[in-house]
């Protein structure tokens, strides 16, 4: 059994401390659909633990990519709706920069070097960073008044069909991904008509 653990302390006042772990020797058969198309053909699922005098006040999944070289954490999820039964969606995975799970992303990841950030700034380039929630509802509200421009878009960024997708496991990751680009486009030129920059 091998396993990876980490103890980091806040210097300021070192009651607070964050820990974390992985399993060196539990891979996915299949990564996370953010790692798939940069040839990750495994990725170790850990945890977090946030303490204060020994005393849990968060935790969650974070996930090892790059053969350990940098973790991921959960992100958040949206759904849009694309058929009022419900039964085609696509979805948006996404971090508010206040979060838990953004900070730590920042923490976990701050002393590595380019080269050993590869899958993590492929996965950044697909997920949207939100200042706020309010800006994450805006911006879920922007895109659902243009979600056939939306799809569109994405299928030809994709070359493929949205109702091809769901039925492919490997095409609806791709998919996923293309979404996530796309959208992470579009998030780019929402802040900037709110800032007045066209």
């Amino acid at each position: 059994w091998n396993v990876n653990q980490t103890r980091l302390y806040y210097e300021p006042d070192p009651v607070f401390t964050i820990e974390r772990e992985f399993d060196l020797e539990s891979k996915y058969a299949l990564p996370l659909y953010q790692a798939q198309p940069y040839g990750l053909t495994s990725m170790y699922r850990g945890t977090y633990k946030c303490l204060f005098n020994q005393l849990v006040i968060d935790s969650g999944e974070i996930f090892y990519i790059d053969d350990a070289k940098s973790i991921i954490s959960e992100t958040k999820y949206h759904q849009f709706q694309l058929t009022p039964s419900g039964n085609l969606v696509f979805s948006m995975d996404y971090y508010l920069a206040n979060s838990v799970e953004y900070k730590l992303l920042c923490l976990f990841n701050e002393n590595k070097n380019d080269c050993s950030k590869v899958g993590l700034n492929a996965f950044i380039e697909q997920t949207p960073i939100f200042e706020t929630e309010q800006e994450a509802d805006e911006f879920i509200g922007y895109v659902e008044l243009n979600i056939q421009g939306v799809l569109t878009e994405v299928e030809e960024s994709s070359e493929m069909k949205f109702e091809d997708a769901p039925y492919d496991p490997r095409k609806h990751d791709q998919f996923r991904i293309h979404t996530g680009r796309v959208l992470k486009k579009l998030h780019h030129g929402f802040q900037l008509n709110d800032l007045g920059i066209s």
